[in-house]
């Protein structure tokens, strides 16, 4: 269901690594994994916001979690196949969709 509907948005359903390619674990990737589906998020819930609709804001805010969240599983999935443990640490690291909140140390 999912694949049909990206496929209906135009989005490449299929994951792939391509040869050569290296994690990146600087930027926006420093805080947050996914870094596209938070601004994802973010524009649902802007969109939300200014409809002022429950009929168009809450189908939106649904529809794109359910698509998001079946993807990253496998996404998540594909990386740590590919790099490992490099992955594995950089996912303890970085939030999924958020920055993690760290405990001060004072």
């Amino acid at each position: 269901m999912t694949d049909q509907l990206l496929h209906i948005l135009f989005f490449d359903t299929t994951l792939h690594v391509r040869e050569g390619h290296t994690l990146v674990t600087h930027g926006p990737y420093g805080w947050v994994r996914h870094p596209m589906y938070t601004a994802l998020f973010l524009f649902g819930a802007g969109t939300f916001i200014l409809a002022a609709n429950w009929l168009v804001g809450l189908p939106l805010i649904v529809g794109v979690s359910l698509v998001v969240l079946s993807r990253v599983k496998h996404e998540e999935a594909v990386l740590a196949d590919q790099f490992g443990d490099e992955y594995r640490a950089h996912a303890r690291r970085a939030g999924r969709f958020l920055p993690p909140v760290r405990r001060s140390t004072i």
